[in-house]
């Protein structure tokens, strides 16, 4: 890893907390008066470290989340597909798979989307992070409770949850 790869995640992080304080209206995008956000972007994936870029998309796809952008943040997740192998073993890609749930589940509650294919993914995103908490429960017990409860939810099972 290079010094300028080490800058583009701290600035990815920046960018991702002054959205986190910014005003409604400018929590879609990084972009801002002193941030070039397609300027950043095309240097990301010109880079040797594609993680970083990888980062980034999750980064935006947890704010889309956190912002009610639900169909944004289900369709970024998607087109992130071919950059998994490069969060494969890395927090943001267990990030990644929790905020893709949840967004999945706001969808299916709205009758949005092909719901068939997204309970799969849901499903599968389950699993894999049932596994995780099985292996690490200090870091992944909360995310699969969280996932657990608001399927039970979904399918009215509340009794349970």
């Amino acid at each position: 890893m290079k010094v300028d790869d080490v800058f583009n995640l701290i600035q990815a992080v920046k960018q991702y907390i002054l959205c986190l304080k910014s005003k409604p209206h400018q929590h879609t995008c990084f972009a801002s008066d002193e941030f070039d956000e397609k300027e950043f972007e095309e240097r990301l994936k010109s880079s040797s470290m594609l993680s970083i870029y990888a980062v980034y998309r999750v980064l935006q796809i947890q704010l889309k989340y956190i912002f009610g952008n639900y169909k944004e943040a289900v369709d970024l997740s998607i087109q992130m597909k071919p950059l998994f192998s490069e969060l494969m073993g890395l927090m943001p890609y267990a990030n990644l798979k929790f905020y893709q749930t949840l967004a999945m589940f706001k969808l299916i509650e709205q009758n949005e989307g092909n719901s068939l294919q997204l309970k799969r993914i849901v499903k599968a995103n389950i699993r894999k992070v049932k596994k995780w908490k099985d292996h690490a429960p200090a870091n992944f017990s909360h995310k699969y409770h969280l996932l657990e409860a608001e399927n039970l939810r979904l399918k009215k099972e509340i009794y349970c949850s």
